[in-house]
């Protein structure tokens, strides 16, 4: 990461002593930053420029660091994930922290065709927040949509399966820039869906990213879950708090993203209705958009 702004990663291959760390490539995009590994024990690697390499047309790169330590490598697994399947998501967004802490949580896959018909149009317009306008073209390998509840800071992290393996590369969020009034000042609103680089297209890549010593790629799905475990992670889904306060327009509108994407559809509504009633000009149509949303996942 620089001083700016950070992204997330994992290590996904090790020789000798160089790790190769992989991220999406607008978190190490510019050019004059100097950037920095930090490490699951918190020791701080600087990072040669010259070892960032990306691939054209694809929103990953891979940087590399050198260590004495020992760290674990990330297990791949490669297979189309089905419709519905529980997906996890950790990696350290920045919320106005001096150090990022860890963020971890489940959530729900769409298979590719739904995710793509669900999203409209995704385009590789994302800034370091990872931000995508929901008003562009589908491009830079993004085909992977899933429901898990994503920051900016989080660009880079993994997409687990319900073993642990890595499927996929967490990028971006629809969303927009506003005007919100209230605030006096342009935010960032999110509505609608995280996105991600699916495992295989990092696979059919890292040999130009001169990627090496890869652990072995599993190909088979994971077990079908008991009932019991998958209870368990809806739980977990349904428990996570969204604060309640006074808030500004686009502050409800996240806050019912939020929840309409946890299932919570009745306060999702809710907060989209709160953001409607505050009349802010700049954010109707989306507090509109996201009302219609959560009617008609009540209506399924």
């Amino acid at each position: 990461m620089n001083t700016s702004y950070n992204g997330s990663g994992f290590i996904v291959a090790k020789e000798g002593n160089t790790y190769t760390v992989l991220t999406a490539a607008h978190v190490v995009s510019n050019e004059t930053s100097k950037f920095e590994i930090l490490a699951p024990d918190g020791k701080r690697y600087p990072v040669d420029s010259a070892t960032i390499q990306r691939d054209e047309g694809v929103d990953l790169a891979v940087v590399r660091f050198t260590s004495t330590e020992n760290y674990q490598v990330a297990t791949l697994a490669n297979y189309n994930p089905n419709n519905g399947d529980y997906v996890f998501l950790g990696g350290y967004p920045k919320l106005g922290q001096t150090d990022p802490k860890w963020n971890f949580g489940a959530g729900l896959m769409f298979d590719k065709e739904l995710g793509i018909l669900s999203t409209g149009s995704i385009s590789l317009e994302t800034d370091d927040s990872g931000l995508v306008s929901s008003s562009s073209t589908f491009a830079g390998g993004y085909e992977m949509v899933y429901t898990n509840i994503s920051y900016g800071g989080m660009s880079g992290a993994p997409v687990l399966d319900t073993q642990g393996r890595v499927i996929g590369i967490h990028g971006s969020v629809e969303g927009e820039y506003v005007n919100d009034e209230a605030q006096q000042e342009f935010v960032e609103v999110q509505l609608g869906y995280s996105l991600g680089i699916s495992t295989s297209t990092f696979l059919g890549i890292a040999p130009r990213l001169n990627v090496k010593n890869l652990l072995p790629v599993e190909n088979t799905a994971p077990a079908q879950l008991s009932e019991q475990q998958q209870q368990s992670i809806l739980e977990a889904i349904l428990s996570i708090a969204v604060p309640q306060s006074q808030a500004s327009a686009s502050q409800w509108l996240t806050r019912g993203n939020q929840l309409w994407r946890l299932g919570q559809l009745d306060e999702a509504q809710k907060a989209f209705d709160k953001a409607i009633q505050l009349n802010d000009s700049a954010l109707m149509y989306l507090a509109w958009y996201g009302k219609g949303l959560t009617l008609f996942e009540q209506k399924k």
